[in-house]
């Protein structure tokens, strides 16, 4: 260190600055910062004669880019020191004030402390022996560097405040600070985001043994014959509840092979797709069955989405048929040219056909085929169809099964809209496990009341519920929970910490209680956590299930240490095979794993952290993608929408929480030039083509948006609506 400084022109203090800059930037991934910087202060006649501590810590304001070169960045600091020391009396106590700072407001929480001077002292010849005692009270993370002499080394002292770290995290600190100081001086004219800062056990913690998920499942089979094996298991059992009518498992696979049977003579072939527009009955788990039988992958639509957004889906997804019922048809009239199979008028059709299971092998169908396409909301404007193959599927299932202990004797509740991939979760959850799926009904939604009570009557022991939705379930108040129910799974959303604490203040009979995490295109779930009251403080996700592997990256595409936020990317076997025919978009999403050869990366946008017991902690987001009652939106697809308005100008959608922790869309528009748009005529035009969950809920119109100084929209200063 001492040969560096002297070789670089800088003292060793500002080297050591330079060093702390450069932690700092990689552990917060910030790029501007202030620094404490502790000096004598004896700069007159006067001080220097002066008896006793005369100190005053003086503040760095240190910018930081990656791309900046160790030597710039140790440059800057050294030029930042040498401006600094010039204002040595200028009391860190009257900067404050000056400042107008709030009191317990400061203008750092990090100190970089030097103390160069030699221990060797005698008085009247007679030596002495130095003791360090401590400074005074510690800001949020201290480090000290003492140099006491060519002769004797360097020495580093880390101190925190014990409130925001534990000792075990210090250590760390200091194996990441010395691993980065190697660094530095190996590549002097690295840029800062190539240097090195994790240890090799850190390294191989967090690459290695946190994603060591490898377990066996049935490799060999597609999701239907896993049904099927099921159904042989037990043909008497009750497979599927709707009100007041129960499906026995023998009778779903007879029904849905009748099915599969005509779908094949139709031409229906392995990758294929086949469109499903059902209400929520029998009917739609048999279309669904039917169509993996036939070697098909099943296309959800769902019958309360604009005209315009199924029109889309259907042209986009090419499908070989359509399955609706007879009340539908008018909706689909002349929205595609392809065979229009009505459940209920055409069954007679396929009465005839056999009950048999049809043959994979006859059907030249395998595990990579596709399973299913399900619609997630687009950032271009339109939505975008993820494709997923019945390996992951399986792998999911399989690795639920065990994580929920799913048995023969669960009654499951199929809460989600089948459009939405947390359904894949309920249906073949249930039907996998030799369990009773029970749809729901509207009756379920009336209110807290009336769900408590619909579980009770059903004997529901399992139910996935979005957080928003169980969070109005759960008031102090409420009713209590039918002891049938043994597990709640939340997902597709974070979940408030308020709520949690609501939920473990309540009296009497809990269920488990798990948070589930997972994007469409890693097949519904990555992550599950059972959630328990010391969780409360976090938002937590969990730990990544079978054969996923989550990696937490920099901008870079390296593995950021524990505790430091980074963008989540998950590998395994339940990444999707891409977007239907946007292949650019699948190039940029799904990328080659730079850790385990041949397997690819999706990168979900979503950013997190690692925390010291392994468990991923959730942050939010680094794009313009909300989740709002456990619906994934893209805020551009909705702007889109709001643009295409002759009479809009600008348009622009963000999502407000409410004071109660709820979140709701509003929009911001400005109108064209001699236009005139009211809102209600926007809110038409945007439910027009757009889902309810994807309309805004209130309109603001603006003469201009507020720009930030260098000319991007200030969404902070969009005013409340």
């Amino acid at each position: 260190l001492r040969f560096f400084a002297k070789a670089e022109g800088v003292t060793l203090p500002q080297l050591f600055v330079g060093l702390v800059a450069m932690f700092l930037h990689r552990m917060t991934n910030q790029d501007d910062f202030v620094v404490g910087f502790p000096v004598t202060g004896r700069v007159s006649r006067a001080t220097r004669r002066s008896f006793g501590t005369v100190f005053n810590v003086l503040p760095l304001r240190i910018q930081v880019s990656p791309s900046m070169s160790v030597r710039e960045l140790i440059r800057q600091v050294a030029s930042e020191v040498g401006k600094a020391l010039r204002h040595q009396l200028y009391r860190i106590e009257d900067l404050n004030r000056d400042l107008h700072l709030a009191p317990g407001q400061r203008l750092f929480s990090v100190c970089a402390n030097v103390e160069v001077f030699h221990y060797e002292m005698r008085f009247a010849g007679t030596p002495t022996k130095t003791h360090n005692l401590d400074n005074g009270s510690t800001n949020d993370f201290d480090i000290f560097f003492f140099d006491r002499g060519e002769a004797r080394r360097l020495e580093l002292n880390f101190e925190v405040n014990p409130a925001f770290c534990s000792e075990y995290e210090l250590v760390q600190h200091q194996h990441r600070f010395i691993e980065l100081l190697h660094s530095v001086l190996s590549s002097p004219g690295a840029e800062l985001w190539q240097l090195s800062m994790l240890p090799a056990a850190e390294r191989d913690q967090l690459v290695e043994e946190w994603n060591d998920t490898g377990t066996p499942f049935p490799t060999g089979h597609c999701v239907h014959q896993l049904f099927e094996e099921q159904a042989a298991r037990t043909p008497q059992a009750t497979a599927v509840v709707f009100q007041d009518r129960e499906l026995s498992y023998g009778e779903l696979n007879r029904r849905a092979n009748q099915l599969a049977h005509h779908l094949r003579k139709l031409g229906v072939r392995p990758d294929d797709r086949v469109a499903i527009c059902v209400e929520r009955s029998f009917q739609m788990i048999v279309a669904l069955l039917a169509v993996l039988k036939a070697g098909a992958a099943y296309v959800p639509l769902d019958p309360a989405y604009p005209l315009e957004r199924l029109g889309f889906m259907l042209e986009d997804s090419e499908p070989v048929a359509l399955l609706t019922q007879n009340h539908l048809l008018s909706l689909l009239a002349n929205k595609v040219s392809v065979s229009v199979l009505d459940l209920e008028q055409d069954a007679a059709l396929w009465a005839m056909e056999a009950e048999t299971n049809p043959d994979p092998q006859a059907l030249r169908l395998n595990v990579h085929h596709l399973a299913y396409v399900i619609y997630t909301s687009g950032s271009t404007g339109q939505p975008k169809g993820v494709m997923v193959e019945h390996r992951s599927v399986v792998n999911q299932i399989s690795a639920l099964k065990l994580h929920y202990e799913l048995s023969e004797s669960d009654r499951i509740l199929q809460f989600a809209p089948f459009t939405f991939d947390m359904s894949v979760e309920e249906i073949f959850g249930a039907l996998l496990s030799g369990a009773a799926l029970v749809l729901r009904s509207e009756q379920w939604l009336e209110s807290e009341e009336s769900f408590w009570a619909c579980c009770e009557s059903f004997r529901i022991s399992c139910a996935n519920l979005p957080p928003a939705f169980w969070q109005q379930l759960i008031k102090e108040r409420s009713r209590a929970i039918p002891r049938s129910l043994r597990q709640i799974s939340l997902g597709g959303e974070a979940v408030r910490q308020s709520a949690l604490s609501t939920w473990f203040k309540r009296r009497g009979y809990l269920p488990r209680l798990v948070n589930a995490y997972g994007p469409t295109e890693t097949t519904v779930n990555a992550t599950l956590l059972e959630v328990t009251p010391e969780h409360i403080a976090y938002s937590l996700i969990g730990r990544p299930i079978w054969n996923t592997r989550i990696y937490i990256l920099d901008g870079h595409g390296a593995p950021v240490p524990v505790g430091v936020a980074g963008e989540l990317y998950i590998g395994g076997a339940g990444v999707a095979r891409g977007y239907l025919k946007r292949p650019e978009l699948t190039a940029e999403r799904f990328i080659a794993s730079p850790f385990v050869e041949g397997e690819r990366l999706y990168k979900t946008g979503d950013v997190g952290r690692y925390l010291a017991d392994g468990n991923i902690e959730f942050l939010g987001r680094n794009d313009d993608q909300v989740k709002i009652r456990g619906f994934r939106i893209e805020l551009g697809e909705i702007e889109a929408r709001l643009g295409s308005h002759a009479g809009v100008g600008e348009a622009t959608v963000v999502a407000r929480e409410e004071e109660s922790g709820d979140k709701r869309l509003v929009a911001y528009y400005t109108c064209a030039p001699a236009e005139v748009v009211e809102a209600e005529d926007l809110r038409e035009h945007v439910a027009a083509a757009l889902p309810e969950y994807m309309v805004p809920s209130a309109y603001v119109q603006l003469s201009a948006f507020p720009l930030t100084p260098n000319g991007k929209l200030d969404r902070r200063a969009l005013p409340a609506p």
